[in-house]
């Protein structure tokens, strides 16, 4: 994992945790809030950065304490757990994009990178990692990505793409191919606080089956039938590990070069 210290991402961990075993997770320091703001500031102005300090510094605590027992409720039906394990192989960084990062992730060779609650990971990260990424956006790609998707969609009452998407992570903001999605329908019990456990719970449907990660060896023949860039990165050697000795790897999409298959379209 490659994650704030949130306990979204704990609920994560521990979903992890139960399905394939212990993670290793490598986690972002919360970064300097006069950093925050000033970045923000940068990007949105300082009258819109403004109105979210003071939304988040009056009104968020008291929707907070409004949603506290509806939020536990919430994470109990979904039986996520937001409490970090204590004997969990963890490594605190100051950024996902420091270059100790990225070596830190090489050391550790992952099959798969499971990204929550991180700032937004530079190109050069995403291209020397060797294997996949994957993140949990709440919101309905491609119509609301960044922050607070599901409020989004509720303000502009478009009920209908109120929701949470898992998908790669490529370079930019929630642009990567679509892995899952699913809508989650608020009640009058909710607010802006709980509907991030809500689209959680809702990512906890599909996320064991898609973080799932084949084991090298296993399989008679290897079909490459999608054209990821996260394949072509993975490379011949590494997808053709996934088979038994002598199995076939077939490129349907002739994504890898003539000679590195036994067979392609």
């Amino acid at each position: 994992m490659l994650c704030g210290d949130d306990a979204s991402s704990a609920a994560i961990c521990n979903a992890l945790r139960a399905a394939f075993g212990d993670p290793v997770v490598v986690v972002e320091r919360r970064e300097a809030r006069s950093i925050f703001i000033r970045r923000r500031i940068e990007k949105l102005g300082a009258v819109t950065v403004l109105g979210q300090l003071l939304f988040m510094a009056l009104a968020a605590p008291i929707l907070r304490r409004r949603a506290s027992g509806r939020a536990a409720q919430i994470l109990a039906d979904a039986g996520l757990n937001t409490t970090w394990p204590e004997k969990t192989r963890r490594y605190d960084v100051s950024s996902v994009n420091d270059a100790e990062t990225s070596a830190l992730i090489a050391s550790i060779k992952p099959a798969l990178v499971v990204v929550n609650g991180t700032r937004i990971i530079a190109r050069r990260v995403i291209e020397q990692c060797a294997c996949p990424m994957i993140n949990i956006h709440c919101g309905l790609t491609p119509k609301y990505r960044g922050v607070h998707g599901g409020y989004w969609a509720l303000a502009q009452d478009d009920r209908a793409m109120c929701g949470v998407t898992i998908h790669l992570v490529s370079p930019g903001v929630d642009t990567g191919d679509i892995l899952a999605q699913r809508t989650i329908e608020p009640t009058s019990a909710d607010n802006f606080a709980t509907y991030p456990h809500l689209q959680l719970a809702a990512a906890m449907i599909d996320f064991p089956r898609i973080a799932s990660v084949a084991e090298p060896g296993q399989y008679g023949a290897v079909a490459l039938a999608v054209g990821h860039a996260e394949f072509a990165k993975m490379g011949a050697e590494n997808i053709r590990a996934l088979g038994k000795p002598g199995a076939v790897l077939y490129d349907i999409r002739g994504l890898l070069p003539k000679n590195m298959s036994d067979g392609r379209l």
